[in-house]
């Protein structure tokens, strides 16, 4: 035994019930967890306990013991403000020039790992110019290597934003890792992503860390039409655009027919534009080069992949109140009306941004809708996606390939040239 939590309470300011209560578990060396459960339930507050990592001023009381006998990496779901240094090759390293390394060594190291997961195109980039989803790999990768002893290895949401591809190349990672004796515990809305690493499952409910069965067939819900049995396939319309997009020199041919109402479905590897091309719709940067006549497209509202910077109130109920009409609001935003947005867990954020999007009747831009939501909350967002596009156009930027699969006929932007 490497880890051992027993009787964890977490109780957050402002909330008259516990996060998190009696909370006992323990981790094995070389064991693989996933800890499941809805947004809000206190995945991500189980790992800022392990780690100790609060936000200053949110906690009211912890009790309980954690004994830890490995040294604790953490990959949060806030990739950005985890980035150190402003050049991938850096990046990568920066872990290692703390262990004394020396430089030969460490470029050996950059040249290793940029061959074998596919990073050579971007290993001399600026990390701020990079797509959510390459920030995420680097991140992960320069965590997750390292000379020093074995790890236990907290990932709060580590396929959220990565391509099947590079999921894959994550996925087998870890379990090279595990193998190796690193303890790996995940924190996921969606645990059926890792059923190949053959884990240990728990699921957080009303408080409570729950352990579930393997081999219970209502564990993991792999199958589509077990989490959306009722949903009907959503439609897309095209729309007529020929543009040159991106940002410096990474430019892009994107030329397709547009309807006023709709939902346009635009997939993609990580960093082959997809963020860019909504920026563009939604007149946020210029396109590099106007390819017809005319650049024309409807007033839109664009829903970024990260949401802290789509709020700016002190409260939920402040934000809803030029929106919605507070006497009636939905039940499950009552009860977070009285929280600071930047409080909530990603996952209710992101909804939370969605709904005000859908109160709009108006084009949406919506960049990876379903990132952190749980599987009743992307059932919520599908039938929302229904109703709103009757009316109005929605284009959404997604790898997500199991949300993909609730559409008809994917529109697939794949082979985007991304220049130096």
């Amino acid at each position: 035994m490497i880890m051992e939590v027993k009787n964890l309470t977490i109780r957050y300011k402002n909330n008259s019930l516990p996060q998190l209560s009696d909370i006992n578990f323990k981790v094995d060396k070389g064991q693989c967890v996933v800890i499941s459960g809805k947004m809000g339930s206190g995945k991500s507050t189980l790992f800022w306990a392990i780690t100790k990592l609060f936000s200053p001023g949110t906690l009211q009381s912890a009790t309980g013991e954690i004994n830890v006998k490995f040294p604790i990496v953490l990959i949060s779901q806030r990739i950005k403000s985890q980035i150190l240094t402003f050049n991938v090759s850096e990046e990568l390293v920066t872990k290692m020039s703390f262990e004394n390394i020396d430089r030969q060594q460490r470029w050996h190291y950059i040249r290793q790992i940029s061959k074998e997961y596919n990073l050579e195109n971007i290993v001399n980039r600026d990390m701020r110019n990079l797509s959510s989803g390459q920030q995420q790999m680097v991140i992960i990768l320069a965590n997750l290597f390292s000379t020093s002893d074995k790890f236990i290895i907290l990932l709060d949401e580590p396929l959220s934003l990565l391509d099947s591809s590079n999921s894959f190349f994550i996925l087998s990672l870890l379990n090279k890792l595990a193998k190796k004796g690193n303890t790996i515990i995940i924190a996921d809305t969606r645990p059926e992503r890792y059923s190949d690493l053959n884990p240990t499952y728990y699921e957080i409910k009303k408080t409570k860390l729950v352990p579930l069965k393997n081999d219970d067939p209502n564990t993991i819900k792999i199958n589509n039409y077990d989490v959306f049995p009722q949903t009907e396939k959503l439609k897309k319309k095209s729309l007529h655009l020929n543009l040159e997009i991106g940002y410096s020199k990474s430019i892009q041919h994107f030329k397709q027919d547009i309807s006023p109402n709709g939902i346009l479905l635009v997939t993609g590897v990580n960093g082959s534009g997809k963020t860019a091309l909504l920026l563009t719709l939604a007149k946020i940067i210029k396109p590099y080069k106007i390819l017809s006549n005319k650049f024309s497209f409807p007033q839109s509202l664009y829903l970024p992949q990260d949401t802290f910077s789509f709020f700016w109130k002190e409260s939920v109920l402040k934000e809803l109140e030029d929106t919605f009409d507070i006497d009636h609001l939905p039940n499950w935003i009552k009860e977070l009306s009285k929280m600071s947005p930047f409080l909530l867990s990603e996952g209710q954020r992101k909804k939370l941004g969605l709904e005000i999007c859908f109160s709009h009747e108006k084009t949406l831009l919506l960049d990876e809708p379903t990132q952190s939501l749980d599987h009743e909350s992307i059932a919520w967002l599908i039938k929302k996606l229904e109703k709103h596009s009757m009316n109005n156009l929605i284009v959404i930027a997604t790898n997500d390939e199991w949300f993909s699969k609730q559409f008809q006929d994917e529109v697939k932007i794949i082979n985007f040239e991304l220049g130096d």
